[in-house]
């Protein structure tokens, strides 16, 4: 119903505003994942700002097991 529609609209990224001088949010990607075109990596970059990091490889969520991955969830969450 209307209220469902009216949650997922609240709750989608695209209508955030100013999440890349949040200093409490930081987003953490692979540039492979092969679910990213390149132009969604272009929308990223400007949503977020200094706030996204960026990966070299992990594909869609095959990082994790990475001690680099770790380390950078770590220390953004400090």
């Amino acid at each position: 119903g209307k209220d469902l529609d009216h949650l997922f609209k609240q709750c989608d990224v695209r209508s955030f505003k100013n999440l890349k001088n949040n200093s409490k949010v930081k987003v953490i990607h692979s540039w492979d994942d092969p679910l990213l075109a390149p132009e969604h990596r272009l929308w990223l970059d400007k949503k977020f700002g200094r706030n996204m990091i960026w990966l070299s490889r992990g594909g869609h969520l095959g990082n994790m097991y990475m001690e680099e991955v770790r380390k950078e969830i770590l220390s953004a969450a400090k």
